[in-house]
């Protein structure tokens, strides 16, 4: 099976990378002025970007070592759910939830899909989702949801 390589660029990402670009514009201006207000204005700025950044370039990169050293699990789906640990413009995402079970340990693995901005429930067609996941190290994982549409630009 053939996964995306990345993950897409979208508003989230978009608007993180603009803070970090306003950051070093705002910290260079500074440095330059020498006010310590810009500074600290810039350094927050920046920060707010970096770390976004390296976020998202961490979950790529998981993404692609699950590609290659992952094992693939069907995972029993549950039902979706809103994300309610990330709100934007006082909305927040929804989430399919799956579940597997480790007959060896007898213990049940929640797996969770990336986020949607819109409700996935019309479109999901199936009982079970391959799930990618490194040996021993459930919670990094990656759901299969290749099949859903994607929202129109």
């Amino acid at each position: 099976m053939q996964y995306s390589r990345s993950i897409p660029i979208n508003n989230v990402n978009i608007i993180t990378r603009i803070f970090g670009v306003i950051g070093i514009l705002v910290l260079i201006l500074g440095i330059v002025i020498l006010e310590p207000i810009t500074i600290g204005l810039g350094s927050i700025f920046f920060a707010i970007g970096a770390i976004a950044e390296f976020l998202r370039v961490r979950r790529a990169k998981q993404i692609a070592e699950l590609q290659q050293y992952g094992i693939p699990l069907q995972a029993k789906y549950q039902g979706v759910e809103i994300n309610t640990s990330l709100t934007v413009n006082g909305k927040s995402p929804y989430r399919i939830v799956c579940q597997w079970l480790d007959t060896n340990t007898n213990q049940i693995h929640l797996f969770y899909s990336e986020n949607y901005w819109y409700d996935p429930t019309p479109y999901i067609d199936r009982e079970y989702f391959e799930v990618l996941v490194l040996p021993g190290k459930f919670k990094v994982n990656f759901m299969d949801t290749g099949f859903l549409p994607k929202v129109a630009k």
